[in-house]
């Protein structure tokens, strides 16, 4: 959905609760679920980045942030019980300035961890997703795939031994030469049929 049409959307919703509300001075019960059908997956962004106990439903910070009655762009939001972060994630996405505070150390590491820019340019590192909270890079990433494989791969296994740090140092230069020693192709690969069967549909 376009931006303007969600934020004039939200502005006669808001509207209409401070309508109704004015004249029937009674609380109005509300699913944001229901109010915002385009947020199907609430794994927006970084969201589940990590878990963490009582987490703010997204739906409520984009409701109230992506509308022109409470909130404009380039307005700032301050969140001092910012928990995980949810509220300023969704004020940075919605082009707001955002601070947060918070008394729990680790909910400052995730939502620092949540809203820090990446430049995707520099990274030059394959990234292993087991779950929501666990993920790999660099050699620890390789050798955990590598932990699937059979036949001679089981050679690479002993590297387990070695710190992360020199793991890390070996494969930043394959990284660095791999184009070098085994070239470059433009296209992707068609999979065989044999190929495609190795795939989970």
């Amino acid at each position: 959905m376009e931006i303007n049409y969600i934020s004039n959307r939200n502005d006669e919703i808001i509207n209409k609760f401070i309508d109704d509300f004015s004249v029937n001075h009674k609380p109005i019960e509300v699913s944001f679920r229901e109010l915002l059908p385009e947020i199907k997956n609430i794994d927006r962004y970084t969201h589940l980045i990590h878990t963490y106990p009582a987490k703010l439903l997204v739906h409520i910070p984009y409701f109230f942030l992506n509308n022109s009655v409470f909130s404009k762009e380039g307005d700032t939001v301050l969140d001092p019980f910012n928990g995980s972060g949810t509220v300023l994630l969704e004020s940075i996405i919605a082009k707001r300035n955002a601070f947060g505070a918070d008394a729990n150390p680790l909910a400052r590491l995730i939502t620092e961890v949540k809203i820090s820019k990446i430049d995707t340019n520099k990274i030059d590192s394959i990234i292993l997703i087991e779950s929501e909270t666990n993920f790999y890079i660099k050699s620890t990433a390789a050798l955990k795939i590598i932990n699937h494989f059979d036949g001679l791969w089981n050679l690479f296994k002993i590297s387990w031994i070695l710190p992360t740090s020199f793991r890390d140092l070996f494969y930043n230069y394959i990284a660095k030469n791999r184009y070098k020693w085994f070239g470059k192709k433009e296209s992707c690969m068609i999979p065989t049929q044999r190929i495609k069967s190795k795939f989970i549909e």
